[in-house]
């Protein structure tokens, strides 16, 4: 793709509300024998469970061959198809809570051509942030360094259409 380096720098935002329907369902997950709960007595969420929300929900004829919304948006239409999560460096300012009205702002800083096992694929690095609002002040809840990679489908791994079982 020629023009990647055209990606760079774009954003993309959204407002929600953490609610406590996804902490539930978490808390049901993972059990009563756990010592660990999705959110606290004082409504202060576990540090990890803000992977619950700003999950993208896109029409069925919007969600491409990987299960993830079609690229062209935020994500560049990349000519691999096939997206893993490679790692993510989150670091928490503050604590979120249930009832918080936050912003998430996701920026690409770097798309990057690499080669590895399964051939050729690219590296996209975003950098996103969640702050919530008391009064007109902002308080920022998180940073997080998160990178994908993109590659093309092993024929040998690719998950039938019909039965869905990997062939």
């Amino acid at each position: 793709m020629e023009d990647m380096k055209d990606w760079v720098g774009r954003q993309t935002s959204a407002v929600q509300v953490v609610e406590q329907w996804p902490l539930t369902g978490l808390d049901s997950l993972i059990g009563e024998q756990s010592e660990c709960r999705a959110v606290d007595a004082a409504g202060v969420i576990h540090p990890c469970a803000h992977w619950l929300y700003f999950v993208p929900a896109v029409p069925q004829s919007n969600i491409d061959i990987d299960g993830h919304p079609k690229r062209g948006d935020f994500i560049p239409p990349l000519p691999q198809a096939r997206r893993m999560w490679a790692k993510s460096e989150i670091t928490y300012h503050a604590d979120m809570r249930v009832g918080d009205r936050i912003e998430k702002v996701a920026t690409i800083s770097s798309l990057e051509k690499k080669s590895g096992k399964s051939g050729d694929l690219i590296s996209t690095t975003s950098i996103c942030a969640m702050a919530t609002w008391q009064g007109k002040k902002s308080r920022l809840l998180f940073t997080a360094i998160i990178s994908l990679m993109t590659t093309a489908y092993s024929p040998q791994r690719q998950r039938s259409r019909l039965s869905g079982r990997f062939l």
